[in-house]
């Protein structure tokens, strides 16, 4: 386990129910609207190419940002870990690729041409296996590292996978809207 901190359990543990009881609206013991900062430390300088693409210096990263938020600031701040490959997984499983122009800026993939360049392209598209196309096996492996390297002490989220807006955008194109 890579963690060099101890987890103030409690602490988490009070901060969630903060954060319940304010959408509960059982606001009687609520001194504040819950906030969280979440800061990103770097110590080391990484590019956003390089977390994405070396899960060693994501996890780096991930933990830093779990320490300093614990330890940094005083607020409602709920460690999480978060598995990024950039918002282009989806994208990828039908077969676009990830492009960096720029290691501290997120990929994109290229629309020219579109996946999509007509509505009965649709039907076209090959039915993905999230096990072995694209970045989608990379990002569930990402997720699992995550979750054993850190002996499993915190909850993970998702993929960012976008939305069926996103997704209609990076096959399609803006032709067909």
């Amino acid at each position: 386990m890579v963690l060099d901190f101890d987890i103030p359990t409690k602490e988490i543990e009070r901060r969630k129910k903060v954060i319940e009881n304010t959408w509960d609206y059982k606001l009687d013991n609520i001194d504040h609207i819950p906030i969280q900062l979440i800061p990103i430390p770097n110590s080391k300088g990484y590019t956003l190419r390089e977390r994405f693409t070396d899960k060693k210096k994501q996890l780096e990263v991930e933990v830093e940002k779990i320490k300093a938020g614990l330890e940094l600031m005083p607020d409602d701040y709920i460690p999480t870990l978060h598995p990024d490959l950039g918002y282009v997984v989806t994208q990828s499983i039908f077969g676009l690729k990830p492009i960096y122009a720029d290691p501290n800026q997120p990929p994109y993939t290229k629309k020219d041409p579109p996946k999509i360049a007509k509505i009965d392209d649709i039907y076209k598209l090959k039915i993905p296996d999230p096990y072995s196309d694209g970045l989608m096996p990379e990002g569930l492996e990402r997720i699992k590292y995550l979750m054993e390297e850190t002996d499993y002490q915190f909850p993970c989220s998702l993929l960012d996978v976008g939305g069926p807006m996103d997704m209609a955008y990076e096959l399609m194109g803006t032709n067909l809207f």
